[in-house]
C-alpha cells in the first residue's frame, strides 16, 4: 500500500455550493420568487393558479441549502439520530477491531459503530464539527474476511468524505441527499404533469401564459443541475483516495459488492460504470473533478437555452428575434454569475496551496493531502480561465 499521505486532486465543491449559493444564489431566487407571485396575483385562471404552484416548487434549492446548515450545525444530534435510527452499537469483536486499525491509520481518532442491518457496507456519519464515525452494516464484515482489499477501499471511501470536509453534508442520516432525491418525483406531481395536463386540456394555449409554462417547466431540471453536480464530484472525489491507497482494482471490486443505486440514487450518486472507469483512468478523473464543476454551469446554460427557445417562438417572437433574446441572456447569465465564477477559479487556482490546510482541519493528525500531476492540474485550469475571463469580458447592461 502507499503512504498515508496520498493526494488530494479536487476542491470541495461540495462546499463552494453551499457557501456560495447562500450568499448569492438564495436572495436571487427570493428576488425571483416574489416577482413572480406578483406576476401572477389577480389572476384566477387554472394556467396561473398552475404557475403559482411552480412558482413555490422553485424555492425547493432554499430547503437543499436548509438542509445543509443543519447538518452542519448540528452534527451531535444528526450523529445521535443515526446511531438510534440503525441500531449502531460498539462492537470488540476481533474483525471489528481490524477495522478499526485499519481506519485509525488514515485517520487518527475515528470510530467505528456496528449494526446488523443489511443493504450497505459501511457510511460516514458526523458526531462533531471535526468528529466522525463509521457505521459498519452486517454484509461489511463477510467482505473484509472475503476480499480485504475491497473492504478497505470501503473504509477509505469513507475516510475520504471526512478529509474532504464532505461529511457534514453527505453520509449516513444526512437530509441533502434526500432532498435532492425527492426532488425529482416531486418535480413530476407538482410541475410536469398537471403541465401536461394543461396543455391537452387546452392545445391551443399559445400565448404568454403558455410560454411562462414551458419555461417554468425547465426550472427544477436547471436547480437540480447544480447540487447534483455537488454530489456527485463529493462521491468522485472521495473514490480517488481508496484508488490511490488500496489501488483501483480494490476499489473496482467495492463498487461491485456494493449495492446498485435506483434511478433517484442517482442524483445522489454518480453511476457505477463512471466511477469504475474514473478509478482506472486517474488522469481522466482529475480532469473530470477539476473541470466538473465549471462544466455543470454550462450544462446549465444550454438548460436555459433550451426551455427559452420554444417559450420565445411561442410568443410570436421570430427566430432571429429570439437569437438575440438567447444572446442576451447569456450574456446576463455570465455577469450575473461572476461572482461565483471568480470564487471557483481562485479557490480552483490556491487549492494546491489550501489542500494540506483543509486535510488537517478536517481531520487532525492525519497526514496532508496535496494535488499531485502539477502539469495536468494547470491544464485543466485552463478551459474554467477561459470561461471566467469571457464573463469578465462581457459588457454590464
Amino acid at each position: 500500500m502507499s503512504r498515508p499521505g496520498v493526494d488530494t486532486v479536487a476542491p470541495p465543491w461540495i462546499w463552494m455550493f453551499f457557501v456560495g449559493y447562500l450568499a448569492i444564489g438564495v436572495p436571487d431566487w427570493i428576488r425571483t420568487w416574489r416577482r413572480q407571485l406578483a406576476d401572477y396575483s389577480g389572476h384566477d385562471s387554472l394556467a396561473f393558479t398552475l404557475l403559482k404552484v411552480f412558482a413555490v416548487v422553485e424555492l425547493l434549492p432554499v430547503a437543499f441549502l436548509a438542509a445543509g446548515i443543519a447538518g452542519v450545525a448540528l452534527p451531535a444530534v444528526r450523529g445521535r439520530w443515526v446511531e438510534r435510527r440503525f441500531g449502531l452499537v460498539p462492537d470488540d469483536r476481533p474483525v471489528i477491531a481490524e477495522m478499526r486499525r485499519f481506519a485509525e491509520t488514515y485517520a487518527p481518532g475515528v470510530d467505528l459503530r456496528v449494526t446488523l442491518r443489511p443493504g450497505r457496507l459501511a457510511r460516514v456519519y458526523p458526531v462533531g464539527l471535526r468528529r466522525a464515525r463509521i457505521a459498519v452494516f452486517r454484509p461489511m464484515a463477510a467482505l473484509w474476511r472475503q476480499d480485504r482489499p475491497a473492504a478497505q477501499a470501503v473504509l477509505l471511501h469513507e475516510i475520504a468524505h471526512l478529509r474532504q470536509g464532505d461529511h457534514l453534508l453527505v453520509g449516513l442520516g444526512s437530509p441533502f441527499p434526500w432532498l435532492v432525491r425527492v426532488c425529482a418525483p416531486m418535480f413530476l406531481a407538482a410541475e410536469l404533469l398537471p403541465a401536461v395536463a394543461l396543455f391537452i386540456a387546452n392545445p391551443h394555449l399559445g400565448t404568454a401564459v403558455g410560454a411562462q409554462v414551458v419555461l417554468d417547466l425547465g426550472a427544477i431540471p436547471r436547480q437540480l443541475i447544480l447540487p447534483v453536480t455537488a454530489l456527485w464530484l463529493a462521491e468522485l472525489g472521495a473514490d480517488r483516495f481508496p484508488a490511490q491507497v488500496a489501488g483501483p482494482h480494490a476499489l473496482q471490486c467495492a463498487l461491485d459488492r456494493s449495492r446498485s443505486a435506483s434511478w433517484l440514487g442517482l442524483l445522489s450518486h454518480p453511476p457505477k460504470g463512471l466511477r469504475r472507469y474514473l478509478a482506472a483512468h486517474p488522469r481522466a478523473a482529475t480532469f473530470t473533478l477539476l473541470t466538473g464543476w465549471f462544466a455543470a454551469l454550462v450544462v446549465k446554460l444550454a438548460v436555459t437555452i433550451v426551455a427559452a427557445t420554444p417559450a420565445s417562438l411561442m410568443i410570436g417572437n421570430s427566430v432571429p428575434d429570439t437569437a438575440r433574446m438567447l444572446t442576451r441572456g447569456i450574456r446576463d447569465f455570465l455577469v450575473d454569475g461572476r461572482p461565483l465564477l471568480l470564487a471557483a477559479l481562485a479557490l480552483l487556482v490556491t487549492w494546491p496551496l489550501l489542500a494540506p490546510l483543509w486535510t488537517r482541519g478536517w481531520s487532525p493528525g492525519t497526514p496532508p493531502g496535496r494535488p499531485s500531476r502539477y502539469p495536468l492540474y494547470l491544464a485543466a485550469t485552463a478551459a474554467p480561465t477561459l470561461l471566467v475571463l469571457g464573463s469578465l469580458l462581457v459588457p454590464v447592461p
